[in-house]
């Protein structure tokens, strides 16, 4: 099974980035009236579905695809339907597992790639953004194993506390570190040091891999 249609190579990208575009910036403003985790939980379904139609080359890409993707449809799906205000840790793990593979998949397309077009760019800007996901995701997890984890101006941070760990982990992967969130724990510690250091490799190696193709496409 493949998704080939030229209609979806064009697009689907731009779909993927959209979403995770307000995924960062929506959900925040609607903190106050309780509707950000809800929010924040239809976007993450947004993506595994958009995330799937990209890495469905082949039946095995697109088996383990679903395979990684159910559980974190179904952890979703429970989690808007009790609308509880923890935010489950099975569903941090398990879109951990889903959007780590999606970012070696994308990956995979954009090294593979011969020709640099926008499509490409693209991906690449959404391996960026996926990065800061996982990493909240991975927080969020530290966050709920590790009880006082995390010191957010003099207050702990709890597991419920998604969009803050999606601040703290793109402000993080930037290397802006605020300051308004401090790691306490050896884990959670860890975790900010990688963050930061894979973000910045990142950048760095795709750039020059696409400036690099580009150039030699010109010649």
């Amino acid at each position: 099974m493949r998704f080939n249609t030229s209609f979806l190579e064009r697009n689907i990208f731009f779909a993927l980035l959209i979403s995770l575009v307000f995924a960062f910036t929506v959900a925040p403003f609607l903190e106050e009236r309780g509707l950000a985790s809800q929010l924040l939980n239809v976007f993450l379904v947004i993506l595994l579905v958009f995330s799937i139609i990209i890495v469905s080359d082949t039946k095995i890409s697109l088996f383990i695809a679903i395979l990684l993707g159910a559980p974190m449809l179904i952890s979703n799906a429970a989690f808007l339907l009790y609308a509880k205000e923890e935010f489950s840790v099975f569903v941090a793990s398990t879109s951990a597992l889903f959007f780590g593979y999606i970012i070696v998949m994308l990956l995979k397309k954009i090294f593979a790639s011969r020709i640099i077009d926008i499509n490409i760019i693209l991906g690449a800007v959404c391996v960026y953004f996926l990065i800061g996901v996982v990493w909240a995701l991975l927080y969020a997890l530290v966050g709920a194993y590790v009880p006082g984890s995390y010191d957010f101006v003099g207050e702990n941070i709890s597991q419920a506390d998604m969009n803050n760990f999606v601040y703290y982990s793109i402000v993080t992967l930037t290397t802006l570190g605020y300051g308004d969130i401090t790691p306490l724990s050896a884990s959670a510690k860890a975790l900010a040091a990688m963050e930061a250091l894979v973000g910045q490799v990142y950048l760095t190696v795709i750039i020059a891999r696409l400036v690099g193709l580009h150039m030699q496409q010109k010649t």
